[in-house]
């Protein structure tokens, strides 16, 4: 009986060695899971980030866009210039050539760079991509720039370059929602496939 009586404060204690054993265990799972959550949560933050800024990223692009647009300005206004002040084309001629050069230059950079993930499959697709090009950012540009130069100029009586200057970048956003969504949309990047998320 004596025995018995000794043995249970051994037999307490080492159920309480193994609770408390057990407590840290679970501790320590739980401080894992809490550890591996906070991990997952800063590869989310790092796989959101590279997406953004990265080739195919939202923000990558809408950089190059207008990097590819300030040249094609350069390239509008600077035909635009040479039409009417050296050849005196009136100006609503000229801003119809002068788009259409800034079209073809805007669309040879946008698909070597800006949209370099989603080429032409063969020269049919290039050719129709290049239709729904001027069917989109095109006709926008054109009937955007002679809208308002029309209105600026004809009617506010403002400074032709100006007044360029002004239609451009009031057609630029609408431009690049017109290019990532109707033009160049066909294929996706591997990225934007597995994410689900184009721009």
């Amino acid at each position: 009986m004596t025995g018995i009586r000794a043995g249970l404060p051994s037999a307490g204690v080492a159920l309480n060695a193994r609770a408390a054993h057990g407590q840290e265990a679970s501790c320590g799972r739980g401080l894992s899971q809490e550890n591996r959550n906070c991990t997952t949560g800063i590869n989310r933050k790092c796989r959101r980030l590279a997406y953004t800024w990265g080739r195919s990223g939202p923000l990558r692009r809408f950089t190059v866009f207008n990097a590819v647009g300030a040249m094609g300005a350069v390239v509008q206004l600077s035909l635009l210039a040479f039409l009417t002040h050296g050849l005196g084309m009136p100006y609503l001629v000229a801003t119809v050539l002068a788009v259409e050069a800034a079209v073809l230059h805007n669309f040879l950079w946008h698909e070597r760079w800006t949209w370099r993930e989603r080429l032409a499959r063969n020269p049919k697709a290039r050719r129709e991509r290049l239709v729904r090009f001027h069917l989109a950012n095109g006709a926008l540009s054109m009937a955007g720039n002679l809208a308002l130069m029309r209105l600026f100029v004809g009617a506010e009586s403002m400074n032709t370059a100006l007044a360029n200057i002004l239609s451009i970048m009031i057609c630029s956003a609408l431009n690049f929602l017109a290019g990532d969504r109707v033009v160049f949309h066909t294929l996706a990047s591997p990225c934007e496939r597995a994410t689900g998320r184009w721009l």
